[in-house]
């Protein structure tokens, strides 16, 4: 129906009662009315309704040209509504993004997307002049400072490129 810029650069489109809002730091937000976006057929089950979503959110990153990859991180259900939450991880590593928040967030009523953030963001592989990592020991050593936690290597995205790093999950 219209479409207009916010004052912090954020460009909103809005189709009837459909809103989709590009941020300027690269998040993308969908807020569906009654005339949602569908995930899947209306008997669906919730494995074919998992598989839509992924596809939806494939293409969208399809034109990125990106080296990571999303993957499922968590689904919490209330009711006919579910959240599903996917990270982006690069050669079997998780990225972890430096605002603690998910690669994409995308909340269905059955099997309509009512509400979807995605967090776009473009890695390249770091090739040979990689910096080294912390010997293992000497993470070990670290991580025994932190009880109870897991150490996990992963990559911190630190807003403009991601870099390997263990973390005490």
């Amino acid at each position: 129906n219209f479409r207009y810029a916010e004052a912090s650069g954020a460009e909103v489109v809005v189709e009837g009662e459909r809103t989709l809002r590009i941020r300027t730091d690269g998040e993308v937000t969908y807020q569906g009315g009654k005339d949602a976006l569908r995930a899947a057929p209306e008997n669906a089950d919730q494995a074919q309704t998992l598989v839509g979503v992924f596809q939806l959110l494939s293409r969208l990153l399809a034109t990125q040209g990106s080296a990571a990859e999303l993957y499922l991180q968590d689904v919490q259900t209330s009711g006919s509504v579910r959240t599903l939450r996917f990270g982006y991880h690069s050669g079997g590593l998780p990225i972890r993004l430096s605002s603690g928040s998910c690669a994409a967030e995308v909340t269905l009523d059955g099997q309509s997307v009512i509400q979807l953030t995605l967090r776009l963001r473009r890695y390249e592989t770091a090739g040979e002049s990689a910096e080294p990592l912390l010997p293992l020991t000497q993470a070990l050593s670290i991580a025994r400072r932190y009880p109870g936690r897991e150490l996990a290597l992963c990559y911190v995205d630190g807003g403009g490129s991601a870099s390997v790093q263990w973390l005490a999950e």
